[in-house]
């Protein structure tokens, strides 16, 4: 007896569906500053499709995210060329919620999910993990340095204060007790005005408290001006902070350095010495704050 073989019909009947892959560049941390400074969540974003024979028209790429941190997001591309890439960097720009991220006491983690589809069908997802900040936490140098500008606070009622025992001090001294910044054109006065914030900082009796490790790349909570002054301890970093906040409100120009394992803060002597940069002006804003 002959035996014939019949076709497979497996193959005929089912067509491979095109392999699209998903490239994107996230922030893996985000905080309440980030909506305050227009900092970038989604740095770039393009879709790829592996199959050489196939391509694809009408697709719908969607970012969403868990908890509801971002605005969700659609771009439209009207084709995907067989084997080819292609940008979606037309309008990045993501709707930060900062009510959400204002009312965050602690860390947490979230999601970003972007998904790619064909008539409502997924063809393609990913899940990008974010670490959503406390509304008060800073990065690090490592993820955010330009941010940790966003925590210079001038506007916080405790800095008119120490600023007022500033001016006092300069008086006692036998000094023109104006916050005048860098009016007087003098170096010399400069100086003191410089000086007599410090003595002020000095005279508030504030206990050091030991950062966290790694805080210069990693990042930390920092204290605002008016826990600073109800609690009386700090960091490094925190005190740094404050003293960039009293230096900014006196019409100086404050400098933040970050060695290794310490924060401290400096001074420009003129105002052309490091001049702020536009992005650097944009202020963290709380309840209280403007």
């Amino acid at each position: 007896m002959d035996v014939i073989e019949l076709p497979d019909q497996s193959d005929s009947t089912t067509k491979q569906q095109p392999s699209v892959k998903i490239h994107a560049e996230i922030a893996t941390k985000i905080n309440f500053a980030c909506h305050q400074s227009a900092f970038p969540l989604l740095r770039d974003l393009s879709i790829e499709n592996f199959d050489k024979e196939h391509r694809f028209e009408g697709l719908t790429v969607e970012l969403t995210c868990d908890p509801d941190f971002v605005k969700p997001k659609v771009w439209r591309v009207d084709r995907l060329a067989a084997g080819g890439r292609i940008s979606v960097s037309r309008n990045l720009d993501l709707n930060l919620r900062g009510d959400f991220l204002l009312n965050l006491a602690d860390s947490m983690r979230g999601t970003v999910t972007i998904t790619v589809s064909k008539d409502e069908e997924i063809i393609a997802e990913q899940d990008y993990p974010v670490e959503l900040l406390a509304y008060n936490e800073w990065g690090g140098a490592g993820f955010m340095p330009d941010l940790l500008a966003a925590f210079s606070m001038p506007n916080d009622p405790a800095i008119d204060k120490i600023l007022k025992k500033a001016a006092e001090t300069l008086r006692r001294s036998g000094d023109d007790a104006e916050i005048d910044g860098y009016l007087s054109l003098s170096r010399e006065r400069v100086w003191k005005l410089a000086s007599g914030i410090y003595s002020a900082i000095a005279s508030m009796g504030i206990e050091y408290a030991v950062p966290p490790a790694s805080f210069e790349q990693n990042g930390q909570k920092i204290r605002l001006p008016g826990d600073i002054a109800s609690g009386r301890v700090a960091t490094c970093l925190d005190t740094t902070m404050l003293f960039a906040s009293c230096l900014e409100q006196a019409g100086l120009n404050p400098i933040i350095v970050i060695p290794e394992g310490h924060a401290l803060a400096a001074f420009g002597f003129n105002r052309k010495c490091c001049r702020p940069s536009s992005s650097m002006k944009r202020k963290l804003c709380a309840s209280g704050y403007s």
